[in-house]
């Protein structure tokens, strides 16, 4: 959907970037398709101290690796996470934790149990994590999860080379518990510093290790792809209403949601606009702002000025959003303007926006 943007002052040169994203919320809620995969370094490097106990065996099956998004989990609907670091609930790290609903009268040392019965290739990582501060190090552990429907999810990580100092090679495998609390495998991927690229059906889940470039994986295409469409997107952050000196900070609340209307040249899917509504900001809404695409991203980032000029405006944009969620999505905004550019020329205010975006609440319209 095209729309008419308002003429701003003069724009600078656009600039695509695939780094400097930040690390605070969300993807989008949207699937990625086959060919997308995470893949990054891990840094969890602080062991906990809790050893395995007994339990029963489960049963063992496959299910689609590339499923990132974790159903059951906790965060809400307007969560500003990278969608696929979410985790699929909360942590776990008490091996007498105990299930709900089908996991009812099993803890979480039975589920380990039961991994260990159905895998003893795995029978060496019996390290429950938490979180230590103060232990250094890296290692072998098991990161455990509860949904909320009281079923768990976890994952078994193998860490090898000079792990003391940060473990070189390491190995990771999903499981999640489904219908009668049977044990599922849910996927397996790997993190060597070995140069190779990732393949496109180990994909890494729950934030561990992290999401990273999709242009890691094996055979990635990079092209642009059409995303065109009406977006709701959550948002987080801070923002300051254009405030002058005497008048001291202005905080705006900023809304929870803010809508994208995404619109790419048909014949140049690299190219487009994004129109923004709902920000608060005079300036921002209702702005057509160019955009750069690569993969499923949107990058935006202008300067617009009236320079020379003895009543300054000035406004700079930076806007990122990735529709598969390997980045952080965030809209940056600095205002710089004169109220009362005939009474006090040089009384000028200064304002902007600092917010992550987190996954679309909204599917797409359409092209």
């Amino acid at each position: 959907m095209a729309r008419s943007g308002r003429s701003g002052w003069s724009l600078g040169a656009l600039a695509l970037t695939l780094a400097g994203f930040c690390s605070a919320c969300g993807g989008s809620a949207e699937s990625s398709d086959g060919t997308a995969a995470d893949s990054a370094g891990t840094g969890n490097g602080h062991a906990g101290s809790f050893a395995t106990s007994g339990g029963s065996s489960g049963s063992s099956s496959t299910e689609n690796p590339g499923g990132a998004s974790g159903s059951g989990g906790a965060e809400p609907a307007g969560s500003c996470k990278i969608l696929r670091d979410e985790a699929p609930g909360a942590p776990a790290y008490q091996l007498s934790q105990p299930g709900h609903g089908v996991c009812d009268g099993v803890t979480l040392g039975d589920i380990i149990d039961r991994i260990h019965a159905d895998h003893p290739e795995l029978a060496d990582i019996q390290t429950l994590y938490r979180p230590e501060p103060d232990r250094g190090g890296d290692g072998s552990f098991i990161y455990a999860f509860q949904r909320t429907d009281g079923t768990f999810a976890l994952v078994f990580k193998r860490g090898s080379g000079d792990c003391p100092s940060g473990c070189i090679d390491n190995d990771y495998w999903y499981f999640d518990t489904v219908d009668q609390c049977a044990i599922e495998a849910a996927g397996y991927t790997r993190r060597y510093f070995d140069g190779q690229c990732l393949p496109a059906d180990q994909l890494p889940m729950w934030g561990i290790p992290p999401a990273a470039p999709p242009e890691s994986i094996c055979d990635a295409n990079n092209d642009a792809q059409d995303v065109s469409g009406d977006y709701s997107v959550s948002m987080c952050g801070q923002a300051t209403a254009c405030a002058t000196a005497k008048d001291g900070a202005q905080p705006m609340t900023l809304p929870g949601l803010l809508t994208l209307h995404v619109a790419q040249d048909p014949d140049d899917l690299a190219h487009g606009t994004v129109t923004l509504d709902g920000t608060g900001d005079p300036w921002l809404d209702d702005r057509e702002l160019p955009a750069d695409f690569q993969r499923r991203r949107l990058h935006v980032e202008l300067h617009a000025d009236n320079l020379p000029s003895n009543c300054i405006e000035q406004e700079d944009v930076t806007l990122d959003y990735d529709f598969e969620g390997f980045r952080q999505g965030h809209l940056s905004f600095f205002q710089t303007a004169t109220p009362d550019c005939t009474n006090a020329p040089g009384d000028y205010c200064k304002g902007g926006i600092e917010a992550d975006l987190g996954r679309a609440i909204l599917s797409p319209a359409g092209p």
